[in-house]
């Protein structure tokens, strides 16, 4: 049900909070850096980051997925086989929002103009395709949605981290 999507969607909230931290104070620092190096170990240590604070929540929903939900109240403590699926999609785009907001800070964003043309039609076959009334049926629809859209956004960022290094003022 709705109410169900919404309640997960209040355990993945978690993923923002530190998504909003990370991005605060490493963004900055890529932003301002020209050198190529910089530029890839900064990357690298922001979604490396992101990886080490998103792991242990997904853990905790492996070994004791009952507290997780407890948070949500009693109401909620039939999600459990769903509970680890629901957040491991919701850390996938968390994950792809980094990554974007990597490319932005150095205003490598050039081929997202291509990514709703693309996603879109996805999309709508996954509605086609999918029955949504089915709660494990959404976290597919989600997780081959986040799992484009993070797989989008690294390859974006390796195409514009390609080109700038290849520029010929880096030579």
């Amino acid at each position: 049900t709705i109410a169900e999507i919404g309640a997960l969607g209040r355990l993945a909230i978690y993923f923002s909070i530190f998504q909003a931290f990370i991005l605060n104070y490493s963004l900055p620092k890529l932003a301002k850096s020209q050198a190529k190096s910089a530029i890839l170990l900064q990357a690298r240590q922001i979604l490396l980051l992101s990886i080490a604070v998103i792991t242990p929540i997904l853990l905790w929903a492996i070994v004791h997925p009952g507290s997780l939900l407890w948070i949500l109240g009693s109401n909620y403590s039939n999600l459990q086989p769903v509970l680890f699926g629901f957040l491991l999609v919701s850390a996938l785009g968390q994950l792809a929002a980094i990554c974007y907001q990597v490319c932005a800070a150095k205003a490598w964003i050039q081929l997202n103009r291509y990514y709703v043309q693309i996603a879109v039609p996805i999309q709508i076959g996954l509605i086609y395709i999918l029955d949504l009334s089915q709660l494990s049926a959404v976290v597919l629809f989600l997780g081959v949605n986040n799992s484009f859209f993070l797989l989008y956004n690294l390859v974006m960022f390796y195409h514009a981290y390609r080109r700038y290094s290849e520029a010929p003022e880096f030579k």
